[in-house]
């Protein structure tokens, strides 16, 4: 048991490590905030701090939309951030709101971060990334499926 959890944890910083690479080829390829604001969500948890709240500004994220999104996003586990985000979505929609879709910024750091097994990449990651990927700005797409791929490419 103890030589798996060890396998696990050196394989998820592997993971990590690739994700983040990318996300730093991203962020120098296209200047785009959004990948700075990302790489700093795997860190925080509680409050926004005075970089955090910058890097929202940059992105023109408000700090409503923030706190609206802020408990799928550090949620324990993609599992329970797919339920966040369903009731999010449904209650979104019940009050007519104009846009219900899940904002790229959750679904990329969703993507980034909560991926820990096979069973959240071959599942709940292929729900996350499909459900919400007809809903994302295009310039978006290409990484969040190659954030896919490298998940699923690790799990198997």
């Amino acid at each position: 048991m103890q030589a798996s959890v060890v396998r696990c944890s050196a394989s998820l910083a592997r993971l990590h490590k690739r994700t983040r690479a990318y996300l730093n080829v991203a962020r120098a390829a296209t200047g785009d905030p959004l990948w700075n604001l990302i790489q700093r969500l795997r860190w925080d948890s509680i409050d926004a701090d005075e970089w955090t709240r910058g890097a929202l500004r940059r992105c023109g994220i408000s700090r409503d939309d923030y706190l609206q999104w802020k408990p799928a996003v550090f949620s324990p586990s993609l599992g329970a951030a797919l339920d966040i985000l369903d009731v999010r979505k449904t209650v979104l929609r019940s009050v007519a709101h104009d846009n219900s879709a899940v904002p790229p910024w959750v679904v990329l750091t969703l993507t980034c971060y909560k991926v820990r097994t096979p069973s959240d990449a071959q599942d709940h990651l292929l729900r996350l990334t499909f459900g919400n990927l007809d809903a994302i700005q295009a310039q978006y797409k290409p990484p969040l499926l190659v954030l896919t791929t490298l998940s699923l490419a690790h799990s198997e």
